[in-house]
């Protein structure tokens, strides 16, 4: 009997602190980086050397990274972000593109992979060009949970690429379906020509945020976030999903150095960060979460307490 006490001291203990976790969490903000550095084009120096340029000045959490030319490109990229930032990181390098791969660069003591990475290899036609890299994580600060994606659709190929966006807008949807309290953020090189002087786009934009299921955090100020004067147009976004489209964010494609485009060992796209304030929406959903654990093991207590009267 004395062994079942112990044990609904223990039970009461882990039910307040299931809600007291939540009440006295504060809410934090979460900042996202998106960055095509150019493999093939651009020097790793120089790349790593923007990248840690941004990461200092911004602080970011997370990098999505399209055309990562191969295993030490990353493993540089996660070194120039740990010395600017002063924090470690850690990489996952995706298995598709050749030369163009792509990469997530996370904060290890602010964010908790949930599961192994993930790539969505039949958004990826006859695995011609890159496959959706994707990692679960857990925010540790906030106790969010949500999908980190880093997307490179589809240049040269206009019906694959808008048949690749109306493919991530259903993958979407059935993650939402299978539970509606996980969001999805959405980085990287989508090739949705989004025209600055008129907001004129591709169609795959429009497949994309199809029925709501993705939304676009704008940044405030439109530039092109590539170098050639001859597009004047954004290829790179940052989307939401679900439960994150709740989170107030704003985004900024970052307009670099004066030179920036014009030397050619720089990555001939600029550098997107967008910030995240993950607060009291949030923290509700995750308290009634925590309320039904709760309540899990107030029924044990109350089966302890009548096997000891």
């Amino acid at each position: 009997m004395q062994c079942s006490f112990a044990r609904y001291l223990q039970l009461l203990s882990l039910s307040l602190a299931l809600v007291w976790g939540v009440v006295s969490t504060d809410a934090a903000t979460l900042t996202v980086g998106s960055f095509n550095v150019e493999s093939g084009g651009a020097t790793l120096d120089k790349t790593a050397e923007a990248l840690a340029t941004v990461e200092k000045d911004e602080q970011c959490d997370l990098w999505g990274l399209c055309e990562v030319t191969d295993k030490s490109w990353a493993q540089q990229f996660e070194v120039a972000v740990e010395a600017a930032s002063g924090h470690d990181f850690s990489y996952v390098l995706g298995t598709t593109g050749r030369t163009d791969l792509m990469a997530i660069v996370y904060r290890t003591d602010r964010l908790e992979p949930k599961d192994e990475a993930v790539e969505l290899h039949y958004i990826n036609p006859e695995n011609k060009v890159r496959s959706p890299l994707v990692i679960p994580f857990l925010d540790k600060d906030t106790g969010a949970t949500f999908y980190f994606m880093v997307n490179h659709l589809y240049r040269s190929n206009n019906n694959a690429r808008h048949t690749q966006a109306s493919q991530l807008n259903e993958w979407t949807r059935a993650q939402l379906t299978k539970d509606p309290t996980v969001g999805v953020i959405a980085v990287g090189d989508y090739n949705f020509d989004y025209r600055v002087s008129d907001e004129g786009h591709d169609k795959g934009f429009d497949n994309m945020i199809s029925d709501g299921v993705f939304a676009w955090v704008k940044p405030g100020a439109l530039i092109p976030s590539q170098c050639n004067k001859n597009y004047k147009s954004i290829l790179d976004f940052v989307f939401t999903a679900g439960p994150a489209q709740q989170w107030k964010a704003n985004s900024t494609i970052i307009p670099m150095a004066s030179d920036y485009c014009s030397n050619g060992d720089n990555s001939d796209h600029r550098p997107l960060v967008a910030h995240f304030e993950i607060g009291e929406s949030h923290k509700d959903d995750e308290l009634i979460r925590r309320i039904e654990a709760m309540e899990k093991s107030l029924s044990e207590l109350k089966t302890i307490i009548m096997q000891r009267n």
